[in-house]
């Protein structure tokens, strides 16, 4: 009847092992800190339970409190949690502006490439179809070995470095 009730109480189910584990945790922590007048550390609950640092902290994260973010806010707030966390699905405008300036920079140094050069590096790095394309892929493309590839695709990177960098546009480069 237990391992129902411990594996049912949580919003996130726990394996039973580890719960008695954690009880046996909390026990300690209360017991050494009604004997000590302090809140125990990790290592002497270590020493207390006879368990191993590593478990106490593996049941430290389970511990955490999971809770709704639908969830008020104190009482008598009418606020919500949610209503707190930004929406990362809605792209920054300034961002939106830079990825674009940026991606107008990379075409404009593509288009000082000649046409096999430009497919290159449109299909290594997923210029076209947001899908990138491994050198084996992109040497069967063009009838060459990957490692044909990887030479050519290594003289680009190094025109376009030193172009960028001409240009002043290092800050888009790693």
């Amino acid at each position: 009847m237990l391992k129902i009730v411990e594996r049912h109480a949580r919003g996130i189910q726990i394996p039973y092992a580890l719960s008695r584990s954690i009880n046996k945790i909390q026990k300690a922590r209360k017991s050494l800190s009604n004997s000590h007048g302090k809140y125990p550390d990790d290592w002497e609950v270590a020493k207390f339970t006879g368990l191993s640092l590593a478990k106490i902290e593996s049941a430290n994260k389970c511990l955490r409190v999971v809770a709704s973010l639908d969830q008020k806010i104190g009482e008598g707030h009418h606020a919500k949690y949610s209503e707190f966390i930004p929406d990362m699905s809605i792209q920054n405008p300034e961002e939106a502006v830079m990825r674009q300036h940026m991606r107008e920079e990379i075409y404009d140094l593509l288009r000082g490439l000649d046409s096999r050069e430009r497919q290159v590096m449109a299909l290594r790095y997923g210029f076209k179809d947001h899908q990138p394309k491994s050198l084996a892929e992109i040497g069967r493309l063009f009838h060459v070995s990957k490692e044909r590839v990887r030479k050519i695709e290594k003289k680009i990177m190094t025109r376009l470095r030193d172009e960028g960098i001409r240009r002043n546009l290092s800050h888009y480069m790693s």
